[in-house]
C-alpha cells in the first residue's frame, strides 16, 4: 500500500513538474493546458461546405491552439473561414493555405457562405423605405398646413 501511494506521490511531482516547464514555454496554466489538449482530442470533423462565419470584430486565429501562440490573421466580422472541424471551446479553420484556430464565441458555424452584398442590398432598401415614408409624411404634412 506504501508504494501505491509513494508512486501516486511520485507521477503527480513529475506531471507538475512536466507542466509547469511547458507553461514557462507557453505561458498558459496547466489547467490550460489540460483544457487545450482535450479539446483538439475532441474535435470532430465536420462535413464539407461548413464554414464560420465571424460574428466578433477582429477576433484573432492562431497558427496553434494556444492562445499565445503566434496569430495568423484577424478576420473581420461578417468573413467566413473555411471549417475544417470544431470542438467545444475551438474552431479548426483553414485560412488560405494554413490552417489556425478560431474561439467559437467568435463566430457560427453555417452551411453556406452569403454573399457581402446582401447586407448591403437590404441596407439600401431599408433606407429606400424609410425615405420613402418620410418623403409623404412631409408631404401630407406640408398640405394639411397649408390648407390651414
Amino acid at each position: 500500500m506504501k508504494s501505491v501511494y509513494l508512486f501516486s506521490l511520485t507521477a503527480f511531482f513529475l506531471a507538475t513538474m512536466v507542466f509547469s516547464v511547458h507553461s514557462e514555454t507557453s505561458g498558459a496554466t496547466p489547467q490550460e493546458e489540460i483544457a487545450y489538449h482535450q479539446d483538439y482530442d475532441e474535435m470532430a470533423q465536420t462535413e464539407e461546405g461548413k464554414y464560420v462565419e465571424i460574428t466578433t470584430h477582429f477576433p484573432n486565429v492562431y497558427k496553434e491552439l494556444d492562445p499565445k501562440s503566434e496569430i495568423i490573421t484577424q478576420p473581420k466580422r461578417g468573413d467566413f473561414l473555411e471549417l475544417i472541424s470544431e470542438g467545444k471551446r475551438w474552431y479548426r479553420v483553414r485560412v488560405g493555405d494554413q490552417v489556425g484556430f478560431l474561439e467559437t464565441r467568435a463566430g457560427v458555424v453555417v452551411d453556406q457562405q452569403r454573399s457581402p452584398l446582401v447586407p448591403v442590398i437590404i441596407s439600401i432598401f431599408a433606407v429606400l423605405v424609410l425615405a420613402s415614408f418620410v418623403t409623404v409624411g412631409a408631404v401630407f404634412f406640408h398640405r394639411k398646413h397649408k390648407a390651414a
